[in-house]
């Protein structure tokens, strides 16, 4: 057998580490596919569906020309590479392949790393220093019962599906059905019933808990791992440029930010798993401890995950891209890649098991899915997508940062995978590269999810490992050069290129720093408010503050004549996405109606206002709703027509109409005209879940 018997067969594995032919061979692969590719996508056949809400744009050839730009210059080098070694090697047998495989790793001058773990409990509690960090910065009181603003429509979305959860219906399911993950769903009702607070705030105080709860994961990972000066940077930075900068706290110690949107941790999965593989890798080998970890790591991504589905695809992403580096460059030996492979599917199968037997049980797996990868396929399909950049308007801040962000991570991470003077692959990596590697990583994982909704706002979702990159790119990649000259030129090559995309951004940096401290410290000193009274269940529902707006009580007083016209009965509320009176204003989704007015919902095949998206979406909702009509007690719509209306009409003769106004929008009620007759609703967790918790 012919496989790394000798030390000649050794060195001639660990001879072929020049960079410039692999570069160009990856240079040549990118120049012949991507006008090809570009080319296939251009002649295309656009579905022939008629799209309601958002328009429909194909950037599918954006998706992939970026993948192949970015494979071409730091996975493909590598890929030859290893592959240029098993030719060297000629394995003849599968055992000789697996004796080749192994050798890719030992190979390189070392296939342990090159660094070893640091202690374990110096690493606790530095990772619990980052914890309290994050606890004062994001932690509570959040105080969200005071905060003044209007309601947004993007809150709406999740409230048609939290109250149908508290009226009897499954998670994430039929009436239940939103557009976000399954686990933000579930945290958001969870804490909205623990906390007692099945409102307006309690749901906007979720939003608290999910910042507290990135901010603790990321910065306990950074303290754990990183040295203190870049991890202090991290913690600054966060506020600036990442996610949590859609959050600040207000002159009155409340906290603001983009209410039903910005969760942080929706875009977290690609950082936290890059991280955790690098405390993994660096930690002591052994067959059973890399199952464990490895256990550990696809638990971490399982749970992420079922939170977000942007989670699933980063987080698989940046944990296979950054452990097939490691591997082809000998840092991870294929024992240890095979034995952490293993764990981390376990840990996934683990994480996703109670979910799969939850709607296994029910027999609606299969539609779980379904609704978890509907909206993802749907925006890489073309819908609701934007070209090119379009900013928050006038001079935007983040114009110059969207075309930067992906070339200063690609840059970060071809410095420690490549050596310039000779130019030739690094091989092993130490502990400082793979430190700069798993954030840059990271941060092209994530990125592409702004390449489809190009706006500022979904590019700053994009930036959880933006603060992290820039910290480790200041104090620890000087540290993987020898020569002091060359360790000031990395630093300052770092903040140019840092400083020149972000540059508007920087410029309001200290305002805004000060603005936030000034803001934390007024809401952990600030006095509790008094006690209140609610009038009823709706006006509980919205709030003290809101409730004392003069401009919401046109909106209290309808919502009151609604519950009062349909009580109990099974309602479908149908909202025209079609008329732009109604997408202007705070009824854009039936949620507000199903939320405030404490309606029970009726049987139907997706949430109708945010689900249903294209012409055949509406045909299937329409089919389902005739087949269940008789199930409906009540339509609250905002049109007088439509043809669930008409089936409605069609199955009660002796239907009634109510019209109702609030001076901006009317609204029709169709009923029955018999007492309600309906099948009995699903089991009613209670009237009120307020009621129910005591």
């Amino acid at each position: 057998m012919r496989v790394l018997d000798t030390g000649r067969e050794a060195t001639i594995l660990a001879r072929p580490r020049r960079f410039r032919p692999y570069a160009r061979l990856s240079l040549a692969a990118w120049l012949l596919a991507a006008p090809v590719w570009i080319a296939l996508r251009a002649t295309a056949n656009v579905p022939e569906l008629e799209w309601t809400r958002f328009p429909y744009l194909d950037k599918r050839w954006v998706l992939a020309l970026y993948w192949l730009s970015v494979g071409a210059a730091l996975a493909l080098p590598w890929l030859l590479w290893g592959l240029h070694r098993l030719l060297i090697a000629a394995p003849a047998t599968v055992r000789a392949l697996l004796a080749a495989l192994r050798g890719l790793a030992a190979g390189s001058p070392a296939a342990e790393p090159a660094a070893p773990a640091r202690r374990a409990r110096y690493a606790f509690v530095r990772g619990a220093a980052g914890v309290l960090l994050a606890t004062a910065m994001f932690g509570p009181p959040w105080r969200t019962d005071w905060v003044a603003r209007p309601i947004g429509y993007h809150e709406t979305v999740h409230w048609s599906s939290l109250q149908a959860i508290a009226r009897g219906y499954e998670p994430y399911l039929g009436a239940a059905s939103v557009n976000y993950g399954p686990g933000l769903q579930l945290l958001t009702y969870t804490h909205m019933v623990v906390a007692d607070q099945f409102t307006v705030p309690g749901f906007r105080a979720t939003f608290g808990l999910s910042l507290w709860i990135a901010a603790a994961i990321v910065l306990a990972l950074a303290f754990a791992l990183v040295r203190p000066p870049a991890a202090l940077l991290c913690a600054a930075l966060l506020p600036v440029v990442s996610p949590a900068a859609f959050w600040s706290w207000s002159g009155h110690g409340t906290l603001r930010g983009f209410w039903g949107w910005a969760n942080a941790l929706r875009g977290l999965g690609g950082l936290a798993l890059g991280l955790a593989a690098v405390a993994v890798v660096g930690a002591r080998p052994g067959r059973r401890a890399d199952l464990g970890r490895g256990a550990v790591l696809g638990l971490l991504w399982g749970l992420l995950a079922y939170a977000s589905q942007e989670n699933l695809g980063a987080g698989g992403v940046t944990l296979a891209w950054l452990l097939a580096l490691l591997y082809l460059t000998g840092t991870l030996g294929f024992d240890r890649l095979v034995g952490l492979g293993v764990g981390v599917g376990g840990g996934f199968a683990l994480a996703w098991a109670p979910v799969v037997v939850y709607y296994g049980r029910l027999g609606r797996l299969g539609e779980f899915w379904s609704n978890y990868t509907l909206i993802p396929g749907r925006f890489v399909r073309g819908y609701a997508n934007i070209l090119p950049y379009a900013g928050v308007g006038g001079e935007d801040p983040w114009a110059i940062a969207f075309y930067a962000t992906p070339w200063l991570a690609v840059l970060l991470a071809l410095t420690v995978l490549v050596c310039v003077r000779p130019l030739r692959f690094v091989a092993p990596l130490d502990r400082d590269r793979l430190l700069v590697l798993a954030p840059a990583i990271a941060l092209l994982a994530t990125y592409p999810s702004a390449l489809l909704r190009s706006d500022a706002a979904h590019f700053l979702a994009t930036l959880s490992a933006l603060p992290l990159l820039i910290a480790v790119g200041l104090f620890h990649l000087p540290r993987c050069f020898a020569a002091p000259a060359a360790r000031w030129r990395a630093r300052l090559a770092v903040l140019a290129l840092a400083g020149l995309a972000f540059w508007p951004i920087w410029r309001a940096t200290p305002d805004t720093l000060t603005a936030f401290v000034r803001g934390r410290v007024r809401a952990l000193t600030a006095s509790p408010a008094a006690p209140w009274e609610p009038e009823d269940e709706i006006a509980r529902r919205l709030g003290r503050t809101l409730c004392r707006n003069p401009t919401y009580q046109p909106l209290l007083d309808l919502m009151r004549q609604i519950k009062d016209a349909v009580g109990e009965g099974r309602a479908f509320v149908l909202i025209s996405e079609r008329d732009p009176v109604v997408r202007s204003l705070t009824f854009r989704y039936a949620g507000i109606f199903y939320f405030l007015a404490d309606l029970n919902p009726g049987p139907i095949w997706l949430e109708r206002s945010d689900m249903v998206a294209d012409s055949d979406q509406v045909r299937r909702f329409q089919r389902h709703f005739r087949r269940h009509v008789d199930q409906f007690d009540f339509i609250v719509s905002l049109v007088p027509d439509s043809d669930e209306i008409r089936a409605f009409r069609d199955a009660n003769p002796g239907y009634t109409v109510t019209e109702l106004a609030d001076g901006k929008v009317r609204v029709w009620i169709y009923g029955r005209a018999a007492p309600h007759s309906s099948a009995a609703p699903p089991k009613s967790r209670s009237r009120t879940v307020r009621d129910r918790v005591r």
